[in-house]
């Protein structure tokens, strides 16, 4: 009888351990890098070219179980691409520059679901899947602009232009959005501490504000990118 009463007073402790989350064993913070390959689409652009920027920066896990996390990354990533309008015969002003070719750098927060094959010591090529929003704050900008007179002017995203090239019309500003969202979705496979992804990337806000005065090839286009990076796994908290 006192051996069944010991059993009975151990059995909640049991069921405790057993249905503690694995969130609370194990935390993983990595540090991952690639390249990127960003372009863009919208209503004025009759040419884009894309071109390839970087992307760098830590993300940090939590086990959630051992088949889904939640991942938050930190990431400092670089757009780079030009975009022109068709040729028109109607005034400079009335139709904007003829091209735009912008280097964008931007602070990026993702917040996504993490979908794996379950931890194995046999087997431990783990396929994963990503999927979620992520907002940025662009860093810095810079823009080599030819106006419609065919003028190059050498700029950034500011209201106000720091060069001083003159040409037979007033240069006009573009306004470039200060903040860009959208969603992400990455697929890979972790080998260890190593993994390889691919991911796409799709903003939900325009790259420029849309004005009653054409400023960019780029108004009320939204940008789009695909990545390709490798990560490593720095410790697990």
């Amino acid at each position: 009888m006192r051996s069944l009463g010991l059993r009975a007073s151990a059995m909640p402790a049991v069921l405790l351990f057993a249905a503690w989350p694995l969130a609370a064993q194990r935390r993983e913070f990595t540090i991952l890098a690639g390249a990127n390959y960003t372009g863009a689409t919208g209503r004025n652009l009759d040419k884009s070219e894309q071109q390839t920027g970087f992307l760098a920066g830590v993300s940090f896990r939590i086990p959630r179980s051992a088949r889904v996390s939640f991942e938050t990354e930190l990431l400092v990533v670089q757009h780079r691409l030009s975009g022109e309008r068709a040729p028109s015969s109607l005034p400079p002003v009335q139709v904007g520059p003829i091209s735009d070719a912008a280097k964008l750098l931007y602070a990026e927060i993702p917040l996504l679901l993490r979908f794996q094959r379950g931890y194995s010591a046999v087997r431990p090529v783990r396929p994963f899947l990503l999927l979620g929003p992520y907002v940025g704050v662009r860093l810095a900008c810079r823009r080599d602009v030819v106006e419609g007179d065919s003028t190059l002017r050498h700029t950034d995203c500011s209201a106000t232009p720091n060069d001083v090239v003159a040409g037979p019309d007033v240069f006009i500003p573009a306004a470039y959005q200060n903040v860009d969202a959208g969603f992400i979705g990455s697929v890979g496979v972790e080998i260890g501490r190593i993994a390889f992804a691919g991911r796409i990337q799709r903003s939900i806000l325009d790259l420029v504000s849309a004005t009653a005065i054409p400023t960019s090839p780029f108004d009320s286009s939204r940008l789009w990118s695909g990545a390709v990076s490798i990560e490593y796994l720095l410790r697990v908290l």
